[in-house]
């Protein structure tokens, strides 16, 4: 059981690794884009890098899902080749065919915007974006598969590089304003498409399996609305936001979920990359129950403790990567947007046994219920909270997602895990949030405070009965060989 989860950490690290690559670019970059950009011109490329998203899990076809699962599958064996071909084909021939259509009607899509910030030349920079990111995804879902996890975080780092570098030349240099960005992300993405593209090239088998590409299509299918609709849980608060409020407050929102987005960057989206292709090997034999359990477990304390991290200093972190004023009222935000997240990041792991089973529809089917649930709160709450109101109808409609997809794996695959543990958890980091509000204002001593309470939070989880007895014993065992080595 330890080697197991020890094996899934190590792999989450790497794969956090090349996310944190993925999405470093951002963050580094944060403090120059503030600097360069006026706060709705940030709001407007948040929006359109949003679209790219959404457009990518749509015309993704649900094929990263449908290529792991059938390239790990123990029946599907001798046929990976001919796996790999299908995917690619089918992906090129459907989504390459609807982007050639979008690129031709640009100025269409440019009037649906209805901003004047979104030229012509950057919706077709957005879909000639959204073509490169559908093939990279792909093939990065391929190394995925085969458990290549350094070379996929080392293209990601490298894709890093070479967008940074980029991003400062065209902005910095030839001062072309936001056009820049999407100059920098296409040459970047570019050039992690060629250097990994040899890999899959390698394992791929010419030919065209007619059964193969149904099982593909059966299984992804439902996955492109499920797809679509978390995508959308994600980012249609832009638009609301944009069209209800206007372009300062979507400013406001995306620096928001930039920095409370440090959780689902280190976090979130590396476990995911890495707990699925592993659970889905390791559901259905002796000891996966209580492996899931655990795995739930450790990673909601880890996800807690980082979560308090950053709600307890967003304030300080907004400061470090804006001097401007005007966006230290962002902080409010923050730690509403992280705990969203934290629950996403759960739904990430007991949404694996309907995966398992192959319940693709019914994923499709909580996914639009959830969608359903944020647009209406989003809708109601942006006019009255603005962009806070978008952080709160993310987090409701984040737990409502989570217990949805809870009721339904049970029914599938149930898989005992101890919410009640999860809920003490979260009821002792919501304590120690709110304490250095309660008790200082500002200063010296309000940062002593908070790094007490940020310390204080894995001794009362120790101390408390939330741990076993075992797991207490592995602690000590831990701490002691880390105090031989310290002191040696």
């Amino acid at each position: 059981m330890i080697e197991k989860l020890k094996y899934t950490l190590r792999h989450t690290a790497i794969y956090s690794l090349g996310n944190i690559a993925t999405k470093l670019s951002g963050i580094i970059l944060l403090p120059f884009y503030l600097k360069y950009l006026s706060v709705a011109e940030y709001g407007i490329q948040d929006v359109v890098f949003s679209t790219v998203f959404v457009l990518t899990q749509l015309l993704i076809l649900g094929q990263p899902h449908a290529l792991i699962k059938h390239y790990t599958d123990r029946d599907f064996e001798y046929k990976k080749g001919v796996i790999l071909n299908s995917s690619l084909i089918f992906i090129v021939i459907v989504s390459g065919s609807v982007l050639i259509g979008a690129f031709i009607f640009a100025d269409v899509i440019k009037d649906l915007f209805n901003q004047s910030l979104i030229t012509l030349e950057i919706v077709r920079l957005m879909i000639l974006i959204t073509l490169v990111r559908i093939l990279n995804t792909l093939i990065l879902n391929f190394l995925r598969a085969e458990e290549r996890s350094l070379f996929y975080a080392s293209s990601n780092i490298l894709k890093l590089i070479i967008n940074l570098v980029l991003n400062i030349y065209f902005i910095a240099y030839l001062r072309i304003g936001i056009e820049g960005i999407f100059y920098a992300f296409i040459a970047s993405e570019t050039f992690q498409f060629i250097l990994i593209f040899s890999s899959y090239l390698k394992k791929i088998e010419f030919k065209v399996d007619l059964k193969i590409i149904k099982a593909l299509v059966i299984f992804g299918f439902p996955l492109i609305f499920s797809g679509f609709t978390n995508s959308m849980l994600n980012f249609a608060n832009r638009y609301l936001l944009l069209n209800l409020v206007g372009e300062i407050e979507t400013g406001y929102f995306a620096l928001a979920a930039k920095i409370g987005g440090f959780i689902n960057v280190f976090l979130v989206q590396a476990f995911s990359l890495s707990i699925f292709p592993i659970a889905l090997k390791m559901l259905g034999r002796e000891g996966d129950k209580r492996y899931m359990n655990k795995v739930l477990n450790y990673y909601m304390f880890i996800l807690f403790w980082i979560g308090l991290f950053i709600s307890l200093f967003s304030f300080e972190l907004i400061e470090v990567f804006s001097k401007n004023p005007k966006y230290n009222i962002v902080y409010k935000a923050v730690p509403i947007i992280i705990l969203g997240f934290i629950f996403l990041g759960a739904k990430s792991v007991v949404i694996i046994s309907l995966y398992f089973k192959g319940k693709t529809k019914v994923i499709a089917y909580i996914s639009f219920v959830a969608l359903l649930i944020n647009l209406s709160l989003n809708y109601f709450l942006i006019p009255i909270f603005k962009f806070q109101g978008a952080a709160i109808a993310n987090l409701l409609s984040f737990i409502a997602f989570f217990f949805l997809t809870k009721h339904f794996a049970d029914k599938a695959y149930k898989i005992p895990y101890d919410l009640i543990t999860v809920l003490k958890v979260l009821g002792l980091s919501t304590i120690l949030f709110f304490i250095p509000m309660v008790f200082a204002t500002s200063g010296l001593f309000l940062i002593i405070l908070k790094i007490f309470v940020l310390i204080s939070f894995p001794v009362i989880i120790y101390k408390s009965n939330i741990l076993e007895k075992i797991e207490k014993e592995r602690i000590n065992q831990y701490l002691l060989k880390a105090k031989k080595i310290i002191f040696k």
